[in-house]
């Protein structure tokens, strides 16, 4: 039923707002809204996360890039670079939302901070 799944996704989503916050669970929890082409609640999982922690600016960004939304995209992707301490792995998924953008000197740079070069 439908109705069910739903509230199952709230409520997984809401868990997450809320504190829980157990990495595998969180990838597959975004990893099956972006399968589902759910953007909206993608968006709102991430804008959430990145009020606690501002390197879900990463993913957060990525979500607008997936919804169509190039401008947060790119307010989200900038405000990333900005972190101190991101984790490595964050600046992939700029270098990628750089690259869907069209700016080649951001992506380098994200590639550089990534460790990739």
């Amino acid at each position: 039923n439908k109705d069910i799944e739903n509230e199952g996704i709230e409520i997984t989503i809401n868990s997450f707002i809320n504190g829980h916050e157990v990495e595998q669970d969180l990838r597959w929890l975004s990893g099956f809204l972006e399968k589902r082409k759910d953007f909206e609640r993608l968006i709102r999982l991430y804008l959430n996360l990145s009020l606690r922690e501002n390197y879900y600016y990463a993913q957060l960004a990525y979500s607008y890039l997936l919804n169509g939304n190039r401008n947060e995209a790119l307010v989200f992707a900038d405000k990333a670079m900005e972190v101190k301490n991101l984790p490595k792995p964050f600046y992939g998924i700029l270098a990628t939302i750089y690259k869907q953008l069209g700016n080649n000197i951001k992506r380098t740079e994200a590639l550089e901070k990534s460790g990739a070069f």
